[in-house]
């Protein structure tokens, strides 16, 4: 079993060591652990955890096991498809080049062993479902589209068939519009956006507090590793707000 016990570095610096042995019952709830080199630990069921090994990043656990019920054994099919290309292959070899060789192979493997999160293509995610409140004074309105270049409408049209194809947008018929904007990147290629400035004027805001900088860096001062995300794409709302967010020129709103 592995435990969850504060580091050499401080009290404050929990993480999980081991594996351990179990060396003694103190009460239904509480045992002595030996993490090896004399290091015994009085600790509460709450801190600890079955050690299951792992090989090359998977879970491995032996046949006769029962703690994990019944197992199912699945075929796998080893071919990797043409069209997905591992994260470890589409990276960059000079963007690793300062990591040691040893971090450099552990950071490949990871991001191949969370090869979906790493996806050129992007998934989907339930846990905030956006609202679009409005206020009594709304009134449904059908903007007039803005145009588009023709040096940028090839681009645009490829963008738009891609959220369609991946079931991002659907055909929509609703009474409302906003017109689509084309914003230029750093790398020369165009980003679509939508100009919902007259929806946003009838909105009732969600107001959240700022974060209180002091305390923010106080959190993570001590920290070794940080680490930022950016998502691809965010479309959240409700299937009984969508019709809110339908765009003119192209007629589509957003399904997710």
């Amino acid at each position: 079993m592995i435990v969850l016990a504060p580091e050499n570095t401080g009290k404050l610096c929990n993480r999980w060591q081991g594996p351990g042995t179990l060396v003694k019952v103190k009460s239904p709830h509480s045992y002595l652990v030996d993490l090896g080199g004399g290091n015994i630990r009085h600790l509460h069921t709450n801190k600890m955890r079955q050690f299951v090994a792992r090989i090359q990043g998977c879970g491995v656990i032996a046949e006769a096991d029962v703690d994990f019920g019944r197992i199912v054994v699945l075929e796998v099919n080893n071919t990797v498809s043409d069209e997905f290309e591992l994260p470890s292959r589409r990276l960059e070899a000079e963007v690793v080049q300062h990591l040691e060789p040893q971090q450099r192979s552990e950071l490949l493997s990871l991001l191949d062993e969370f090869s979906d999160c790493f996806a050129d293509k992007p998934g989907r995610c339930d846990v905030v479902t956006h609202r679009i409140v409005t206020i009594p004074d709304f009134v449904s309105k059908q903007m007039c589209p803005y145009r588009v270049l023709e040096i940028l409408r090839a681009e645009v049209n490829k963008q738009i068939k891609d959220l369609l194809d991946e079931g991002l947008i659907r055909p929509s018929r609703g009474p409302v519009a906003s017109p689509i904007v084309c914003v230029a990147k750093k790398d020369g290629g165009v980003r679509i956006a939508c100009d919902y400035r007259y929806l946003n004027k009838y909105t009732v805001s969600d107001e959240f507090p700022m974060a209180t900088v002091n305390e923010t860096l106080a959190q993570i001062g001590a920290s070794k590793y940080l680490s930022t995300f950016d998502a691809k794409s965010g479309y959240h709302q409700r299937e009984q707000d969508r019709w809110l967010s339908k765009v003119s020129k192209v007629k589509y709103e957003s399904l997710i």
